[in-house]
């Protein structure tokens, strides 16, 4: 809930500690992508499959349309705007962040200002894992490219790690990998990339955003998502084409993986309906 959210966010700010590091998972729900925007600096890990790439471009996508509404508050010129867009799926899928900073930059100055201000300061970190060749970590670039032509935002590139079945092992071992084969090949890269993290100049956005908490989650919020996951999905594929960063074969597998994916947004959506019905029959507010 929207009170339990502040509170942690609140705790963790309070943590006495060098550093903090939530494992937020996959996903791009409303809580996932504010805990991310706690730090300018959060870390995406993924891996150099077709679709593990593309949902590696959409979370940082999400991530910035989050930042640009937690930074254009309610009733501004700026945020009428962005909610008008909003109901025109396929104006938004082709409006790329750079195109519409100019354009809430005419009706909403200030705002726009601040947002591309927290932008300039939004540098997320990329892990490449699982690699099996080291051509594999050429779909970094490719994430890279993408962030940068049609968001605006650079990338660092922390690392790779290579896939090793020393991993199982020390897991079934209950021991870390670096702490079961400490000089492995897997080993040495998690340490190269831990010194980096702790190398770099610790970043902080100029000022708080993700206090702007929304009421908790409604059934029609929750379709509203659904409905938001379906359309990046495919405007996710629409900037990995235009930016050439697929071949026809990465296409057609891309294709078929996300075919299935949008079947199944297509259910929860029809299931989400179904039940803003019935808690509408029951009297509910929605």
């Amino acid at each position: 809930k929207a009170a339990q959210k502040a509170k942690l966010v609140r705790n963790f700010h309070n943590i006495d500690a060098d550093f903090l590091i939530l494992d937020l998972g996959a996903g791009t729900h409303q809580i996932i992508l504010d805990m991310f925007l706690q730090s300018p600096q959060g870390i995406l890990v993924t891996s150099p499959t077709v679709t593990a790439t593309l949902d590696g471009y959409l979370f940082i996508k999400n991530c910035a349309f989050r930042l640009m509404y937690t930074t254009f508050k309610k009733g501004t010129p700026g945020r009428v705007l962005l909610d008008n867009l909003k109901k025109d799926s396929d104006k938004m899928k082709t409006l790329y962040i750079p195109r519409l900073a100019e354009a809430l930059y005419k009706v909403d100055a200030q705002s726009t200002e601040l947002f591309l201000s927290r932008m300039k300061q939004f540098r997320p970190r990329l892990v490449m894992n699982m690699i099996d060749d080291p051509k594999d970590a050429d779909r970094a670039q490719r994430i890279r490219n993408s962030c940068a032509q049609y968001l605006g935002i650079e990338l660092e590139y922390l690392g790779l790690m290579y896939r090793d079945q020393l991993q199982d092992k020390a897991l079934s071992s209950r021991l870390p990998v670096t702490i079961y084969k400490p000089y492995s090949v897997l080993s040495q890269a998690i340490q190269r990339i831990a010194e980096k993290v702790i190398a770099a100049e610790p970043r902080e956005f100029d000022a708080e955003f993700t206090n702007e908490i929304d009421s908790a989650a409604s059934f029609s919020q929750a379709e509203e998502e659904a409905n938001e996951d379906y359309a990046l999905k495919l405007s996710g594929i629409d900037d990995l084409v235009g930016s050439g960063q697929l071949s026809n074969g990465e296409l057609i597998e891309m294709i078929k993986t996300q075919s299935y994916e949008l079947t199944q947004l297509r259910k929860e959506n029809l299931l989400l309906k179904s039940k803003l019905v019935k808690a509408a029959k029951m009297g509910f507010p929605l």
